[in-house]
């Protein structure tokens, strides 16, 4: 069940994907060939006005092509730009509108209010609204937890509060505790629920997906600098356990992983890497300044350099997530 849960999913977002750049085409009168879901050979399929709608056998990715290639190469770049760019920004977009839908929903969202101290929590007070941690800005509450996890527990935690419209710093909060030869770190604080409206639905919709966006190149940094490895990343296989988790939880976490995965897949498709849409944007821009294209065989070449990457990135990463599962 979690596994048809798992692709029903990712169809979804793949379809919001490209049909950002299927709306795109079709506003600036681009003839669209073909609309796919997946790759391989086609398992169902329908025409309508002249373009072919196409579910094929393997579901992973999708395209959209256009009827004449030709013809779209002269299409004004700016406009050519608007329908590369369209895919990412509809998948950011719709998660954002998911996240909107959660909270409205659940009449309430936890805010980055304090709502309960404990003794040992010297300096922080209800109702301080937090606004950094170790100098780094708080966007929601999600984004409050994700840098907390991330400290060192023989880091101290700082915090920059808005108490009674005044910014306070309050320095050495927490404490460690030992348990089991096991080392924890306990806040001493827990956050306010507050009820939500319209606006502040808006508002919290647009914090969080900042969050989800600033956790992706989060990752990529911490790729680099070597704070993760692959092992810590997950494929589909791996998502498998993910979407399950959040299914157990209920349908309004369920939603809110896919409005996380949408957006990060959108964010992921913006990077300038062959293949993937933000790749696609640098040859346009190459081609903006330079008033010339690159050579079709050159972006053939690198688009299909960028893809056996990603095939073996994606290889690596099933085989760590079965292992993962299934044999620890």
């Amino acid at each position: 069940m979690f596994v048809l849960t798992t692709i029903v999913l990712f169809e979804i977002i793949i379809l919001v994907h490209e049909f950002g750049h299927f709306f795109a085409a079709k506003i600036f009168s681009v003839e669209v060939k073909e609309f796919s879901i997946g790759f391989g050979p086609c398992i169902l399929k329908f025409k309508k006005k002249n373009t072919l709608y196409c579910l094929r056998a393997f579901f992973f990715g999708g395209f959209v092509s256009f009827k004449d290639e030709k013809k779209y190469l002269k299409v004004h770049i700016l406009k050519r730009i608007a329908i590369v760019l369209a895919g990412p920004f509809v998948n950011i977009f719709f998660g954002m509108l998911s996240i909107f839908l959660v909270f409205m929903v659940q009449g309430q969202f936890n805010s980055t209010q304090v709502g309960q101290v404990l003794e040992f929590c010297d300096g922080v007070k209800v109702g301080d609204e937090i606004k950094k941690i170790n100098g780094k800005n708080v966007l929601c509450a999600n984004d409050f937890m994700f840098e907390l996890h991330k400290l060192p527990l023989n880091k101290p935690i700082n915090l920059t509060v808005k108490r009674n419209k005044k910014i306070v710093e309050v320095l050495n909060v927490g404490k460690v505790f030992k348990e089991n030869e096991k080392e924890n770190r306990v806040l001493g604080i827990s956050l306010k629920q507050q009820k939500i409206n319209f606006l502040s639905g808006v508002e919290q919709s647009f914090r969080n997906s900042l969050f989800f966006i600033k956790v992706v190149f989060s990752s990529i940094v911490d790729i680099f600098t070597g704070s993760i490895s692959i092992k810590d990343f997950s494929g589909p296989v791996g998502m498998v356990k993910v979407v399950g988790e959040a299914e157990k939880q209920g349908f309004l976490h369920l939603i809110f992983l896919f409005a996380a995965l949408s957006i990060n897949i959108g964010v992921f498709n913006l990077f300038p890497f062959f293949v993937l849409d933000g790749g696609q944007f640098l040859f346009l821009v190459f081609e903006a300044i330079f008033k010339k294209q690159i050579n079709e065989k050159v972006q053939i070449i690198f688009n299909n350099i960028g893809f056996l990457i990603l095939i073996l990135l994606f290889v690596l990463i099933t085989i760590k997530d079965i292992y993962m599962i299934f044999v620890t």
